[in-house]
């Protein structure tokens, strides 16, 4: 009796289409929206320690313009 092993690759399918970029522009939205949150809420010198001022961070009237 021989012993062997055959390895089958598994294929992942090609994801494309308008659905997949809707909900991969989505999921971006969501987490830029959430890292301004976060980074919003930070005191001013954890901002001045990343390189950044409360001016640098979009306000709400700007938020939309920073997603483009």
């Amino acid at each position: 009796m021989t012993d062997f092993s055959v390895t089958i690759p598994i294929v992942q399918p090609q994801r494309s289409g308008l659905f997949t970029r809707f909900i991969s522009d989505l999921l971006r939205r969501l987490r830029h929206r959430r890292d301004m949150k976060i980074l919003s809420e930070m005191p001013d010198y954890l901002l001045d320690d990343i390189g950044l001022s409360r001016t640098d961070l979009p306000g709400p009237d700007r938020v939309g313009e920073t997603l483009r």
